[in-house]
């Protein structure tokens, strides 16, 4: 793994606040945004939860392709993430996807367990970031 990948693992995972803003494509081409927990791996994939009922798990089960941004202050590093989810909905995976997303949203414990819920994988596929902070600024991308 690259230093800049490490450092982009680094950074997500000491953001206080893992809330991000992904992209789906629904069947007929229509855009969905949405916001969104999320936690992060080593390798830089994301783990992502939602219900079975939801427009993103629908527009993913046809195109899995996902856009996801990530940074809400001028004060911080901005981060632009592309990837492929796949899907976990049940089995030791899940119940450790639980329990890794679960320890950093301990505000969304009551969905815990809930009928319907599921976990996406995002892999990246390519991430920019973007830190207006530095001077000169600094952006710097890398496709995976």
């Amino acid at each position: 793994m690259s230093p800049f990948v490490r450092e982009l693992v680094t950074l997500l995972k000491n953001k206080s606040k893992k809330h991000c803003a992904i992209a789906t494509v629904s069947p007929n081409g229509k855009p969905e945004c949405a916001i969104v927990g999320y936690s992060v791996y080593d390798d830089l994939s994301l783990l992502l939860y939602t219900d079975n009922k939801s427009r993103k798990w629908h527009n993913l089960q046809v195109n899995n392709t996902i856009a996801v941004a990530i940074g809400w202050d001028a004060n911080e590093a901005f981060i632009q993430y592309e990837g492929l989810a796949t899907f976990i909905t049940g089995g030791d995976l899940y119940r450790v996807s639980e329990d890794l997303f679960f320890t950093d949203h301990h505000n969304s414990l009551q969905f815990k367990g809930q009928a319907g819920s599921v976990f996406i994988k995002v892999k990246p596929l390519w991430a920019r970031l973007t830190d207006l902070t530095k001077d000169p600024p600094r952006i710097e991308e890398v496709s995976l």
